[in-house]
């Protein structure tokens, strides 16, 4: 995310990942049995989704965030080099 230069998605996946460490912490510290248990199997679905999430939505959040100053000035049609075939052959 940060090579991308997806600040703010970084930041906030930074502040997730810390409040499931704080929160494993505290449930080694406060909880017992069952109860922690099930604090640690949320906590690792949480860990989960935020390694999943990033690969799968990477590119959109990219697409949002790009300058909306970039327009398509115009589409070029070029040959290939070397080619020695019909250029409609491929239409």
């Amino acid at each position: 995310m940060l090579v991308k230069r997806l600040w703010k998605f970084a930041g906030l996946w930074l502040i997730a990942y810390a409040a499931c460490s704080l929160v494993v912490g505290a449930a080694k510290n406060l909880l017992l049995g069952p109860s922690q248990a099930i604090v640690h199997l949320l906590v690792l679905a949480a860990y989960f989704a935020l390694w999943l999430v990033p690969p799968l939505k990477g590119n959109k959040w990219r697409t949002k965030t790009l300058p909306s100053a970039c327009q398509l000035l115009k589409t070029v049609k070029a040959d290939t080099p070397g080619c020695n075939c019909p250029t409609d052959q491929w239409a």
